[in-house]
């Protein structure tokens, strides 16, 4: 699908009633966007793996022993479905408006219970409502709950984790967002964070580079920018700096980087005046894998991967 139709028709079904379960049915039915579940209950349990393997390198606790909290469940709760089956048993997840549905939890469980890879056990049996998540897996869901203020008590939570979430933030959210997390999380908890700093359309719309958006001004892309479907074009390096001035210490981070290809396509583009002031390699991270923590850490605790951004020039 074109982009640009995509965009515009996104933002005019932002603005009619019940604009997210309009979302939800062009979804199912004409773009077929909750299909081949296999595959995305697989992509799934990867990060849930390695949100584990984080915690268990950085966290305070046991993962049995931890309390979790996700913000941005999504439809499909696979991400709290795929820790608990990795052994978390206790999670807060929410969502800013109610997105699950029990019809793609239980596509999820079963793709879960049909994986062939080892897991130290499975969901079972599908769900009769979402009521059940709780009983069953240890999963509080709650929606809609405003991720700036979340009514959870402080220092109670040990693991943050936020799984392509924080670029469908607007920039002005995201440091009262990440002051709430810094309140909640425990002296020695992480949050966790995997960012997708690309052009989402570029997705569906293979015409177009996962840059694309980094030639429009703020005037333009606005008309493309639904509600439904943000995206704040933030990059790794003022994503960095926001940590940093919400009071949280980066452990370590993983940058995705672009293949001479996709580099070439960057150099070739007219930038938007916003973006001209960035240096190349911050403009051509395509993604981020960071863990953070509220304790002062020292220097050289700190494994920073800017100069290795800045060699992508």
């Amino acid at each position: 699908m074109n982009w640009k139709v995509k965009g515009i028709g996104q933002s005019v079904l932002s603005q009619l009633p019940c604009a997210a379960k309009l979302n939800y049915w062009c979804q199912k039915h004409i773009t077929k966007a909750h299909e081949n579940y296999a595959e995305l209950v697989a992509n799934r349990v990867g990060k849930a793996r390695w949100f584990a393997a984080q915690f268990e390198g950085y966290g305070g606790t046991s993962m049995g022993q931890a309390r979790f909290y996700e913000f941005g469940a999504g439809w499909n709760l696979a991400g709290p479905l795929a820790l608990y089956c990795l052994g978390v048993n206790r999670q807060v997840v929410v969502d800013i408006v109610p997105c699950a549905r029990l019809e793609l939890v239980n596509a999820a469980i079963r793709e879960m219970n049909r994986l062939p890879e080892a897991l130290p056990r499975r969901p079972g049996r599908e769900l009769t409502s979402l009521a059940e998540l709780e009983e069953r897996f240890g999963v509080t869901y709650r929606a809609p709950v405003d991720a700036r203020r979340t009514q959870i008590a402080g220092a109670s939570i040990d693991c943050i984790t936020n799984t392509y979430t924080l670029e469908h933030i607007p920039a002005r959210d995201i440091e009262l967002l990440l002051g709430e997390c810094l309140r909640i999380l425990k002296p020695a908890g992480v949050i966790l964070s995997m960012i997708d700093y690309q052009d989402h359309y570029s997705y569906r719309d293979s015409r177009i580079s996962v840059y694309n958006f980094l030639q429009y001004p703020e005037r333009r892309w606005r008309w493309f920018n639904s509600a439904l479907h943000y995206q704040n074009r933030l990059r790794h390096c003022e994503y960095r700096r926001t940590f940093l001035h919400s009071g949280f210490a980066v452990l370590s981070e993983e940058l995705d980087l672009p293949s001479p290809e996709l580099a070439a396509r960057l150099k070739s583009l007219r930038l938007s005046p916003e973006f001209r002031s960035f240096s190349f390699g911050e403009l051509a991270v395509l993604g981020s894998q960071m863990v953070c923590r509220r304790e002062t850490v020292t220097a050289a605790s700190v494994h920073s991967t800017d100069e290795q951004t800045m060699s992508a020039a």
